[in-house]
């Protein structure tokens, strides 16, 4: 390392002139200026990487004119030679460029993805100033404007934001001096797709149609359950219409017969009607009277819906139509509904059954000690007319000198026997053991033969089987 140079171990050598050698070795390019022919004390002017060379290894070297080439084993470095009369200006290049940690072609610009936002800039310049340091300034356009002075060669930036930048660098030498134009390049680094403007909208759409569903579902939902709601209490109100009718039904059923209560409700009125063939049964309590004073109001009324409801249900098996109460009185009839099976028969098995109920029923009262009713029955057949009067409270009834006999037969009956007039007899006798009583006078009917029937085992008769 003789007069200067940087290292003893040459290995290229180039003569620009008489005066002037250029010398490469492993440790930077020696320039070799003579000052006489005798080559004695030689300036020897020592160029590293710290002036802008690619490399200290030097493996050739060319000057051509004012310019030199210099070969290394990182590339190739030129320069112009400085003229004596003013100082060269630092060159600044870039010489590496590393995105997301891969090297990359140097180029004006580069267009990144989002997930490319990490780089490293390596630099650097060359400046004839031999042994002393070269700084540089830098900036990236687009994150900040102002220059940042470093001794550095080589930066690093991590997650850059998404934006369009430039990246700026220049050399300063030690002299004060600076590179004329500086080094660097653009480069713009995209949003994610889920940040761009398409992408938003397409969110935006997405969930107004997604709003807008749900609040259709909503609106329908509430109308439905609204609707639910109307209809179920229009429902229970129909269900509650339904019970009143069927009640106001039953009611009216309970009062008129059910072709007379189909007229009433379709025509608003019931037309009179004359039934040539209809059975009458007459029964009422004997002494009632006497056993009403015996008994409280209460007891007596509960007694008597005892004895008539038990009546009700016999005469519905048979067929039979209720006509009305009167007090103790108890009256029904075959015949006036043209829908009805029943006959005269039914009338006598109706009547024994009612005989046997009351049978029964004073067998209880006796063995409580308590006093009881006894009925007479009395029936007589012929034509009525049944009709509905009243306009507040309906009330069905039958008409005609029939009716009158019936209630005759009644009152001239003994307890526990049934009582019917000779028109009844010519209809029932056959299937029924009757006895005659003789005539016997009869208020408002002169003399008036009866009979008395009497159960035939082994007939027909619903109440033996």
């Amino acid at each position: 390392m003789e007069h200067g140079l940087s290292s003893n171990i040459c290995h290229a050598i180039f003569r620009e002139n008489d005066s002037t050698m250029w010398l490469g070795t492993n440790n930077g390019l020696n320039k070799i200026r003579f000052q006489n022919e005798d080559y004695e004390n030689p300036i020897v002017d020592v160029y590293k990487r710290s002036d802008g060379l690619k490399s200290n290894y030097i493996n050739d070297i060319f000057v051509n004119k004012e310019e030199v080439f210099v070969a290394s084993d990182k590339g190739v470095s030129f320069f112009e030679i400085p003229k004596e009369q003013k100082k060269a200006k630092p060159i600044t290049y870039l010489y590496q460029l590393r995105i997301a940690d891969s090297v990359v072609e140097l180029k004006e610009r580069y267009e990144l993805a989002h997930d490319q936002n990490k780089l490293e800039i390596s630099y650097s310049a060359v400046a004839f100033e031999s042994g002393k340091n070269t700084k540089f300034k830098y900036r990236i356009l687009g994150l900040d404007s102002l220059w940042v002075y470093t001794d550095q060669r080589k930066l690093s930036f991590q997650a850059i934001p998404p934006g369009d930048y430039e990246f700026q660098v220049y050399a300063l030498a030690t002299d004060g001096s600076r590179s004329e134009e500086v080094a660097g390049f653009a480069f713009k680094i995209n949003k994610p797709y889920w940040r761009t403007n398409w992408f938003i909208g397409l969110v935006i759409l997405i969930l107004a149609f997604a709003v807008w569903r749900i609040t259709l579902f909503i609106v329908a939902y509430n109308h439905r359950k609204d609707v639910e709601e109307r209809n179920k209490a229009l429902h229970e109100k129909n269900e509650i219409i339904e019970q009143e009718r069927e009640r106001s039904e039953n009611l009216l059923l309970n009062i008129l017969p059910e072709d007379i209560a189909s007229e009433l409700k379709s025509e608003g009125s019931v037309t009179a009607k004359k039934h040539e063939l209809a059975t009458v049964f007459f029964s009422d309590f004997e002494g009632f009277t006497n056993l009403a004073a015996q008994v409280s109001p209460e007891e007596l009324v509960s007694e008597l819906d005892h004895c008539f409801g038990a009546y009700d249900a016999i005469i519905d098996k048979y067929g039979l139509e209720k006509v009305k109460t009167i007090g103790d009185a108890y009256m029904c009839a075959a015949g006036l509904n043209e829908d009805t099976t029943a006959d005269p028969h039914d009338v006598i098995r109706a009547a024994f059954e009612i005989m046997d109920f009351m049978d029964e029923y004073a067998a209880e009262r006796q063995k409580e000690g308590k006093p009881h009713f006894r009925a007479r029955i009395g029936v007589h057949s012929g034509a009525v007319v049944s009709g509905v009067v009243g306009v507040k409270k309906f009330a069905f009834d039958i008409w005609g000198d029939t009716v009158n006999t019936a209630a005759r037969m009644e009152t001239n009956g003994v307890v526990g026997e049934l009582n019917i007039s000779k028109d009844t007899y010519e209809l029932i006798k056959d299937e029924f053991d009757c006895e005659s009583r003789g005539t016997r006078e009869v208020q408002g009917k002169g003399e008036m033969e009866m009979f008395f029937v009497h159960r035939r085992p082994g007939t027909n008769d619903k109440t033996n089987g």
